[in-house]
């Protein structure tokens, strides 16, 4: 009798043991998980003034033309409003963040003109893709600010995007040359915080590669997605 008193005690005992660790165990999952969601939500608010201080430079640079003006500020209203739109989700499908990216390259062709060439090869199914909010900008950026330093002009931008089994393959690339970023003039904040992004959401299975030739330079970003069904773009 004494014996399975001892037993139910011990059997009491295991199972008040692990009841406490499975809860410890998921609220360290629980908690894990909100605080990667609150560094992705960072994150993204970080390239809200990042973007916003290179539209102000690009503003500044036609200041003498206010219709210039008038049309850049427009256009970054357009960007900003995707950019603020259902903020709580950190996917949205590729034609949409596409389709951001007009507003944002009307900016640069207003301060470019002639001197800024821009074409999108991504079929339909691939637009429905969700991918990371903010993918494709800072990789535009720097396509249009490091190429227009060494191209040949007008500047050429190829953006691409092609599926395979197992992922997706985003490519933006640019005509010119590659160009070793100095760390005293430029702080990489849009690519770190890209890598950054991806790392979060997909922890080794994503990857940003450079590669260049003798006239471009190509950034290609790769995302383990399989794509069900394409959506409209804006």
């Amino acid at each position: 009798m004494l014996l399975g008193f001892y037993l139910d005690l011990f059997f009491f005992a295991l199972w008040v043991g692990f009841y406490f660790s499975a809860s410890l165990f998921f609220d360290s999952i629980e908690l894990s998980r909100r605080q990667q969601k609150s560094e992705l939500s960072l994150l993204r608010y970080q390239m809200q003034p990042h973007f916003l201080f290179n539209a102000l430079n690009s503003i500044m640079a036609v200041s003498e033309s206010p219709k210039k003006v008038e049309s850049i500020t427009q256009s970054l209203a357009d960007y900003l409003r995707f950019s603020m739109t259902d903020i709580e989700h950190d996917l949205a499908p590729l034609g949409e963040e596409l389709g951001a990216m007009d507003g944002y390259l009307r900016v640069e062709k207003i301060r470019f003109a002639e001197n800024l060439e821009c074409r999108i090869d991504v079929d339909q199914k691939t637009r429905g893709c969700n991918v990371p909010r903010n993918l494709v900008q800072p990789l535009l950026e720097n396509a249009i600010k490091y190429g227009q330093q060494t191209s040949a002009m007008p500047l050429r931008i190829l953006i691409q995007a092609r599926l395979t089994p197992e992922s997706l393959h985003l490519l933006v690339e640019n005509t010119g040359s590659w160009v070793e970023r100095n760390p005293k003039t430029t702080t990489g904040i849009g690519l770190k915080n890209l890598s950054r992004r991806l790392s979060l959401l997909y922890g080794g299975r994503a990857s940003i590669m450079h590669d260049c030739s003798a006239e471009k330079v190509m950034a290609t970003v790769t995302l383990p997605i399989k794509c069900t069904s394409p959506t409209s773009t804006r």
